[in-house]
């Protein structure tokens, strides 16, 4: 069944709220993160600021995607990875110094991996066949926004506010996530079937670290070269 005009509207914008702030909010964490452990720390330490993100998306996207594939509740996947991103921001405006940040940096990345893989199924789907190039580009385009604001935001929120107030907006920005993913719908509800948490885990690595014989799609379609090139 089709979206009417105004439920069309509703998920465009939840799509790209969403889309805004999952941007905003990783990237006003680290610009802010950075400049703070810079005045205390070494450069070493503030590359970590970056690293333990991008490693945490790099190990935690492929387990997120497989596990909605697996259970059929993306939306379930998205909203509550959505949540616990947004709990795990908040220890960051208690804590100072170094190691502390960077490990709850680290575990944002775990909880934030699961909007990426989530999300872009959802709105590939709800594109279809004609419409999916402009569903896509719309989601890139609002991340575009949400990136270019939190690097105005970091310009001038880090010379007016203390480190705690800055990562508490940060918390209410990733907020913004989770209410913008109370509102996604799922093209592709779930059927109803349930799997035990051992089928989730098998099947998730399954998915992950595929048997020999069942890596022809990496040589058919070329992905071996994609993920060679990334």
């Amino acid at each position: 069944m089709t979206d009417g005009p105004r439920q069309e509207r509703v998920q465009r914008i939840a799509i790209g709220v969403a889309a805004a702030a999952n941007k905003c909010r990783a990237i006003l964490m680290g610009t802010a993160m950075a400049v703070y452990i810079g005045r205390v720390g070494t450069p070493f330490e503030v590359s970590l600021v970056f690293t333990v993100y991008w490693f945490g998306l790099m190990a935690f996207s492929p387990v997120a995607g497989a596990v909605a594939d697996v259970t059929g509740r993306r939306r379930a996947v998205l909203v509550g990875t959505a949540l616990l991103s947004t709990l795990a921001v908040l220890p960051l405006t208690v804590l100072d110094g170094v190691w502390g940040p960077i490990a709850f940096r680290g575990l944002f990345a775990v909880f934030a991996a699961g909007f990426l893989p989530v999300m872009l199924a959802v709105v590939s789907e709800r594109g279809g066949a004609t419409g999916r190039g402009q569903s896509l580009g719309y989601f890139n385009s609002m991340q575009a926004v949400g990136f270019t604001a939190a690097q105005l935001l970091a310009g001038v929120l880090l010379g007016l506010v203390a480190p705690w107030a800055l990562y508490l907006f940060v918390a209410a920005v990733s907020a913004v996530v989770f209410v913008a993913a109370l509102f996604v719908s799922d093209p592709a509800p779930p059927e109803g079937t349930s799997a035990t948490l051992e089928e989730v885990a098998s099947e998730v690595k399954r998915r992950l670290f595929p048997a020999r014989g069942n890596r022809e799609h990496l040589r058919t379609n070329g992905l071996r070269s994609l993920y060679v090139a990334v």
